[in-house]
């Protein structure tokens, strides 16, 4: 199972009245035991499987709508309300690998986010993942940097 590191971001929720409002997304991983999902108030909170809180990290400046984990890479991607995307390593959360903001003409909004969740023993046994905006555009992003 992989850790969760980088302190450096775990926000203290007994300062934020927003800190226990939570977005309409969940994302699951079976082989770490574990869940995330994603705040109005811009935090990413890990839970066991179990139903335990492991830990709460301030991830965005806006509510965030989409989190995914990438199966058998330990790896997350966030998408906030802004279309701002954030991949994030579970090792070193202090930091995130990736943030780039997602390009909506017309003020499209991301409608979905989708990861493939191929699980066999290979290590990296799908690269990709897809966006879905709300005026039918589709994205396609490549996980290797």
């Amino acid at each position: 199972m992989l850790g969760l590191g980088g302190a450096a971001q775990k926000k203290d929720e007994s300062t934020d009245k927003d800190a226990g409002k939570v977005s309409s997304n969940l994302a699951s991983d079976r082989l770490q035991a574990m869940f995330a999902l994603g705040t109005s108030s811009g935090m990413i909170k890990f839970f066991s499987l179990k139903g335990y809180e492991l830990d709460v990290y301030d991830a965005h400046d806006e509510e965030i709508r989409h989190v995914a984990f990438v199966p058998n890479q330990g790896k997350l991607v966030s998408i906030d309300v802004t279309n701002m995307l954030k991949l994030w390593d579970l090792e070193e959360l202090s930091d995130c690998e990736v943030a780039l903001q997602i390009p909506h003409p017309g003020n499209s909004k991301v409608s979905c986010l989708y990861v493939p969740s191929f699980i066999t023993s290979i290590a990296d046994n799908h690269n990709h993942f897809f966006i879905g905006m709300d005026q039918g555009d589709i994205y396609v992003f490549d996980l290797t940097i």
